[in-house]
């Protein structure tokens, strides 16, 4: 069922249309819900079932405006989500298919193995001194894009930045909902695609980054439920992990030694699969790969924080 603050905005000045477009179900009860919104809401009900991918299809047909957000019902859109989108969509180029943001994640935290990282001692001291600590801080963060981003010649991005297919193949970070679909452009490239589900948001995304653009702007500006759905089934992590693990094989550029270093952590992540004959299939595909198991020595974790550090998608969550 939608939540009310799903598809609220706290933005005054209305420059938007809201719709709500779902497939037959004897158990919804979404038109008695929005009875409360008749006249601000257009309500759709498809005739047959569309499935995931051909919903979000006819979603982004159905809307009026150029730009379209498709907003999940257990998701959130934070107060300033369309002055910060309006701002992003006068920045990016004409051939534009999709606008990413930050996204605050909050639910079932476990399902992404998230732990609350505890201060070290000398951490926890430099804290009772707040001026100390903050300049330390400012310092380790000079140092950081200042001295060693440049020698190992990592990129830096922008607040809004554009995405190669490169990238979100590697990191998947766009979040599909709530993402700005530029209409026009996105259904000329042939939209979403169910023969490809449950994964092709992911794929989609690459598809508008090799075919046109794909911008993220680095701002927190909605919030992400995670839960037990497909993302989280057995196909989408089999087919993912094997996806992750062939194309950091034949098309990252980077030296042996930190491809190395990337199949051991891919195979470190399927060690924490609970499923035991899901993650032995994984790790067979792997074998079957070549791929050898490898102790991660300190210089090793050291160069895998450094790689990750400037490319890995960046989160906060909410308890």
């Amino acid at each position: 069922m939608l939540e009310s603050k799903s598809i609220e905005s706290k933005e005054s000045k209305k420059s938007y249309e809201i719709i709500v477009v779902e497939n037959p179900s004897v158990s919804s009860q979404t038109s008695e819900f929005l009875e409360s919104y008749r006249g601000k809401i257009t309500y759709y009900k498809n005739a047959k079932n569309l499935n995931l991918f051909g919903n979000w299809n006819r979603c982004i047909s159905l809307a009026k405006g150029k730009w379209v957000c498709i907003l999940h019902d257990d998701d959130i859109l934070l107060p300033n989500y369309l002055s910060e989108m309006k701002k992003a969509v006068e920045k990016v180029e004409e051939n534009t298919a999709l606008i990413s943001h930050r996204a605050i994640y909050f639910g079932n935290l476990d399902l992404i193995n998230y732990r609350q990282a505890e201060d070290s001692g000398i951490k926890k001291q430099l804290k009772k001194c707040k001026s100390l600590f903050l300049a330390l801080k400012s310092i380790k963060s000079f140092c950081i894009n200042h001295i060693i981003f440049p020698i190992l010649g990592v990129k830096k991005y922008k607040l809004l930045d554009k995405r190669s297919a490169d990238y979100i193949a590697k990191y998947n970070p766009l979040h599909p909902s709530a993402m700005l679909h530029n209409k026009e452009v996105f259904l000329k490239l042939g939209g979403y695609n169910q023969s490809y589900f449950p994964s092709d948001d992911w794929f989609c995304h690459i598809r508008c980054a090799e075919n046109a653009s794909v911008y993220q702007l680095d701002k927190f500006l909605s919030k992400y439920r995670y839960s037990i759905n497909l993302s989280f089934n057995k196909d989408t992590m089999f087919y993912g992990s094997i996806v992750n693990f062939l194309h950091t094989r034949d098309n990252l550029k980077i030296n042996k030694r930190l491809k190395n270093i990337l199949f051991q952590k891919q195979y470190e992540n399927v060690l924490k699969i609970q499923d035991e004959n899901l993650k032995n299939e994984i790790l067979k595909i792997f074998a079957d790969f070549g791929f050898k198991q490898m102790e991660l020595k300190i210089l090793d974790r050291f160069l895998y924080r450094i790689y990750r550090m400037h490319d890995v998608e960046i989160y906060k969550v909410e308890k």
